[in-house]
């Protein structure tokens, strides 16, 4: 109910989708994975549509580096110069699941593809960018086994074993000084970076 011809909305005023305030790449992110996930069980022609829109208004927010805008408008302006680390890992992540889904139009794949690679190359500082990186990795990695995709999840997954031990005690067993959002994605991450690459301290910190 909030998806409109452009992509789901931001936000609803109770259960009506309230256009004003435009869409997010973060949750059109969200919901390109939650399409794609249903589309693998049902593979119909509702999930395929949405699908076509998330990854379109995603599409349209990277930027010619491989970076990506967040806010845009409900007359599709953008409304910020650079979006965060967050947004950006979580379009990794949702292009990597089109990627490595065969019930998906293969033209719909090679864009999925075309977008995740064009932002391979960027930098990043945030511990959930990274795990959100890595699911996209693992996801592209079922489609493409290639050398360069478990050397960046290695990077990453050393990256959030290196904040837990900076971070963590005898008595508190985290990454970070308090609990935030999106907290199992750290630690899914480190999961999958194990049954790939088969490092134990990636499953022990787990």
């Amino acid at each position: 109910n909030l998806t409109d011809d452009i992509g789901i909305v931001q936000h609803s005023k109770f259960s009506v989708k309230d256009s004003s305030t435009g869409y997010t790449l973060d949750d059109n992110s969200r919901a390109l994975i939650v399409a794609s996930k249903h589309n693998e069980l049902f593979n119909d022609k509702f999930s395929n549509e949405l699908i076509n829109k998330y990854l379109s208004l995603i599409y349209f927010t990277q930027k010619r580096k491989g970076t990506f805008h967040n806010l845009v408008s409900y007359r599709k302006k953008f409304l910020d110069r650079k979006g965060s680390e967050d947004s950006f890992g979580r379009a990794v992540w949702a292009t990597g699941t089109i990627i490595a889904n065969n019930n998906i139009y293969e033209n719909i794949r090679a864009l999925a593809k075309e977008i995740f690679d064009k932002a391979k190359e960027i930098k990043l500082k945030s511990p959930r960018s990274k795990a959100f990186y890595i699911l996209g990795l693992y996801e592209y990695y079922k489609k493409y086994k290639e050398t360069w995709i478990l050397e960046k999840i290695k990077q990453f997954a050393d990256d959030l074993v290196q904040l837990y031990q900076d971070e963590s005690s005898k008595d508190w067993n985290w990454f970070e000084k308090r609990i935030t959002y999106s907290n199992g994605r750290l630690c899914e991450a480190l999961f999958l970076a194990y049954d790939l690459i088969k490092d134990k301290k990636y499953l022990k910190v787990a």
